[in-house]
Formats: C-alpha cells, sequence, structure tokens
C-alpha cells in the first residue's frame, strides 16, 4: 500500500514497519528456505517520506538472496486511485443526498403524524358534535310524537265535537219534529180523524218519543264516560240472564220484522263484567242486527269463555258492510250512517257507546261483515281485571 497519506502516517505513528499488510523485508529473510517462494502477496518499496509503490509480487529464495517476482504499473495504480477517488466522491454524493432525502422523508412523516394528529382531532369534534346532533333528533322526535298524540287528541275532540253537535242539530230534531207534526195535526183536526188514525198517530208518536229516549240516554251515558265519570264495577254475572234480558226487551223490535234470535251458550257460563255496562252492549249489538236484517232473518248470539277472557259474538244475516266502511266502524269521525231495512233511524252513538264500555272494561270489539250476506260483530272481556 502507499504511504503518502498524512492521516494514514498519523496511524501508523510514521513508523512502515507497522504496516498491516506488507511483511517487513526482516522477516521475510528469516522464512525457511526450503520453501519457494517463501511469499506470495502485496509489498511495499519505499518509506512513509517518499514516494512509493505498492506491488503483487512472489518472493523466493535464490543463491542466498531475496528474489522478488511480479508488480504492477504506476499509471494503473494511478487509474484505480482515482477511480476509486471518483467513486467514493459518488458515493459521498449519494449518501448527502440520501441523507437529504432520508431528512425530507422525515419531515414528511412528521407532517403527515401532525395531519393525522388534526384529523384526530377534527374526527373527535366531528363525533361530539354528531352526537350531540343525536341527542336534538332524539329530542325532536319526543316532541313530534308528543305533538302527533296532541294533535291525534284534538283530532278526536274536534272530531267528538263535531258528532255531539250533528246529533244536536239532526237526529235529536227528527224524533221531535215527528211528535211536534203528530200532536199538531191531533190538536187541530182530532175530531175529524177516525180512532184508528188516531191509534196510528198515537203508534207514529210513541215511536218518535222512543228514539229520542234512546238518543238522550245514549248522550248521557256517552258524556259520562267522556268526563270520566262512569267507572265500571265489575262482578260475577251469569251469562244467560243478561242474553234473556236482552232478548225481552228486544223482543217487540224483533217480531215487527219476524226475526228469530236463537242463543248458543252453556247454561253454566259466566262472566266478570260490569253488568249495566254489558247489557247495554249487548241491547245495542242486537238492536242494530235488528234494524239491518230483512224479514224473517235469523240473529246467533254466542258466548264462550277462553283462558283469559269471555268471548262475545252477535251473528245476523242482514244486509251486511262494504269493506271500506268496516274499517272505520267504530270511529268518532266516522260520517256513515244507513237507515234499517224497514226505513229506521239510528243515533249514531251506538257502535261508539259499545266500544267506550267494552275498552273501559280492557276488552277489545270489530266486527266481520260481506254485503248481502251478512255481519258478525265480536267483542271480548277479561275474566279477570287489574
Amino acid at each position: 500500500m502507499l504511504y503518502c497519506n498524512e492521516a494514514f502516517r498519523l496511524l501508523i505513528k510514521n513508523d512502515p514497519i507497522e504496516s498491516f499488510v506488507n511483511p517487513r523485508f526482516e522477516e521475510l529473510g528469516k522464512l525457511t528456505k526450503e520453501i519457494n517462494p517463501i511469499f506470495s502477496g502485496v509489498i511495499t518499496l519505499g518509506d512513509c517520506y517518499s514516494v512509493n509503490t505498492s506491488i503483487e509480487a512472489r518472493v523466493y529464495y535464490k543463491h542466498n538472496q531475496l528474489l522478488v517476482a511480479g508488480g504492477v504499473d504506476v499509471s494503473q495504480l494511478l487509474e484505480y486511485n482515482m477511480m476509486m477517488h471518483r467513486l467514493n466522491r459518488e458515493n459521498s454524493n449519494m449518501q448527502r443526498e440520501l441523507i437529504k432525502k432520508t431528512r425530507t422523508i422525515e419531515h414528511y412523516v412528521a407532517n403527515i403524524k401532525l395531519s393525522n394528529e388534526e384529523l384526530e382531532r377534527i374526527n373527535q369534534e366531528y363525533a361530539t358534535v354528531n352526537e350531540e346532533l343525536v341527542a336534538s333528533n332524539n329530542e325532536i322526535g319526543i316532541l313530534n310524537k308528543k305533538l302527533a298524540d296532541s294533535n291525534k287528541q284534538l283530532n278526536e275532540l274536534n272530531a267528538t265535537k263535531d258528532k255531539f253537535f250533528s246529533i244536536i242539530a239532526h237526529d235529536l230534531r227528527n224524533p221531535f219534529n215527528s211528535l211536534l207534526g203528530f200532536s199538531d195535526l191531533l190538536k187541530r183536526n182530532a175530531a175529524n180523524y177516525s180512532t184508528d188514525e188516531i191509534v196510528d198517530f198515537a203508534n207514529d208518536m210513541a215511536t218518535a218519543s222512543k228514539q229520542a229516549f234512546q238518543l238522550v240516554d245514549n248522550l248521557l251515558e256517552w258524556s259520562r264516560i267522556q268526563r270520566g265519570i262512569l267507572v265500571p264495577e265489575p262482578c260475577s254475572i251469569p251469562v244467560m240472564e243478561l242474553i234473556n234480558e236482552v232478548k225481552f226487551i228486544s223482543a217487540q223490535q224483533a217480531q215487527l220484522k219476524k226475526i228469530s234470535i236463537r242463543c248458543e251458550v252453556d247454561e253454566d257460563t259466566h262472566t266478570f263484567a260490569d253488568r249495566e255496562m254489558t247489557r247495554m252492549i249487548l241491547r245495542n249489538l242486537v238492536s242494530n242486527a235488528i234494524k239491518f236484517t230483512p224479514e224473517n232473518g235469523t240473529i246467533v248470539l254466542k258466548v264462550k269463555n277462553t283462558e283469559t277472557d269471555t268471548h262475545f259474538t252477535v251473528i245476523d244475516s242482514g244486509i251486511g258492510i262494504a269493506p271500506e266502511h268496516l274499517e272505520r266502524l267504530f270511529l268518532i269521525d266516522n260520517k256513515l250512517t244507513k237507515n234499517g231495512t224497514r226505513g229506521e233511524l239510528g243515533t249514531g252513538l251506538g257502535l261508539i257507546l259499545c266500544k267506550e264500555f267494552i275498552e273501559i272494561q280492557g276488552g277489545k270489539i270489530w266486527a266481520v261483515s260481506s254485503p248481502e250476506v251478512g255481519s258478525e260483530f265480536h267483542f271480548t272481556i277479561p275474566l279477570s281485571w287489574n
């Protein structure tokens, strides 16, 4: 190797015999003479204070002298040195470029880290805002439900008011018009009428009076329910007693149209209900069945107990109800009114009262019907009340 580098001279302390690569000639002379070549490798010619050359050579021992064979061109060494210098410089440049790019990457990574931290902060803020929005939406949903319930109650109140005024203005006026008309005719022309004609007038007046009384009675019961005054008083009731009472009350109305009322009830069947309310429910349903059943028709009353309630059914062979009217049958705002098969008038409150009396006892009511075939009205009342 060449000892022309000041830094290397410092490394070897200006002593060429400290070379890490080349053997000292004194050492070469001490090698055994039986082996040739005695050395093969790189040796340096010169010292660290002069221009020197390193050569690749083989050293032989011949005639008690050292024979050095081999060498290398100095110009080639310079070329190699220049190439190594260039490679070192390129390597240094590459290292500097690598360091620069590494710093750029570190800066980029630091910026990404900051961006991620900012994004995480924004996401946390968004999550907080989203939670607040969800809470607000829940509150709005609750308020909307309350508003919908209030609107529903308001609509029901308006429908109730409209129904009440309709009954007062129209239905209640009709029977009194009949009473006033017939009584006025009798007052002015009683002497001119025969006994049979007077009896007919009396029958018409009695029918109008009964209609007015029933309407007023229904209005009274309905108003008591609306004001919360009416409270059910449940007790154990033999069902056949209720059925017989309703049949007795409805007998005259049924006989006028030659309608038979048949019962399918076990004698020992009992229900647990308010007696007067249940009787009024059955009376209204049977009266409606007679009203919409033609002459010579049939009405069947069925009652049976299940594990949880008493199931009542009133079946008629009447004119039936159209499907579009069936679902609104028990609503207070239902505008449907229809005369019976003989022109019988209704109060418009019968089914509404039935629904109120059944629901106040914890039961349900529904209807099944086909036009020109007949109708079935079902209602249940629990066997035990909480």
